[in-house]
């Protein structure tokens, strides 16, 4: 009987053992399709962003020829589309890097409503502030989002 006992208790221990060992390891395979996917997507979008440092370009030159009616259609159009991109952005973003990411696209889209007042008011003064304010914080997004 002790016998038995002692060779039961082996046989369970190895079972264990094997069924254990044998634990299915594809969420650690599948771990590395993820984070492959998912920097495929934050290039992507930090690509998207990227694209628009031409249109900033071409705010500066609108904001310094007084081009007031052009410097609002850049605003809400073709800059409109940053807003939706850098919020794509941060989703794929781990948490420390979409908050900070967050944090610096509030203050773009913050001088990016002072310009469009300014241009507005016919501003020019107003209008070159807040877009210096606006190119720094563009560039520091590009720079956190880790392009």
């Amino acid at each position: 009987m002790i016998r038995l006992r002692s060779l039961l208790s082996a046989i369970l221990v190895l079972v264990a053992t094997f069924l254990i060992g044998c634990a299915n390891p594809a969420p650690e395979a599948n771990l590395t399709k993820v984070d492959t996917a998912k920097l495929e997507q934050i290039q992507l979008y930090t690509e998207r962003i990227e694209a628009f440092r031409e249109r900033f370009d071409e705010l500066q030159s609108l904001i310094t020829r007084q081009n007031w009616t052009d410097t609002d259609s850049l605003i809400h159009g073709p800059l409109g589309d940053l807003r939706h991109t850098v919020s794509g952005l941060a989703r794929q973003l781990s948490p420390g890097k979409a908050t900070q990411v967050r944090d610096l696209s509030k203050v773009l889209f913050k001088e990016l409503v002072k310009i469009d007042q300014a241009a507005t008011d016919e501003n020019q003064a107003a209008a070159i502030s807040a877009f210096a304010r606006a190119r720094q914080a563009f560039d520091s997004l590009l720079e956190a989002s880790g392009s």
